[in-house]
């Protein structure tokens, strides 16, 4: 997820097994719940800018389709 996840935007990124910083962001986001209000919203963003599975299969479709009907128009 780091490569999605802005740190402080869309949530926190936290030290892989490292308790104590995972322990020190969710305190933040107890103690700050307008941010957390905020990186909820960013989230939802940025999911929503995704396409979705149904998108993806109907893209994929087309492009099926778009194969097919070069084959079956001798290659062209």
């Amino acid at each position: 997820f780091a490569e999605l996840i802005e740190d402080g935007v869309h949530g926190y990124l936290v030290e892989p097994e490292s308790p104590a910083d995972l322990a020190e962001k969710l305190i933040e986001m107890l103690l700050n719940p307008q941010g957390l209000a905020t990186m909820r919203n960013s989230i939802c963003a940025l999911r929503d800018s995704w396409p979705t599975w149904d998108d993806l299969g109907a893209e994929t479709v087309l492009a099926y389709e778009h194969v097919m009907r070069g084959i079956s128009d001798g290659g062209s």
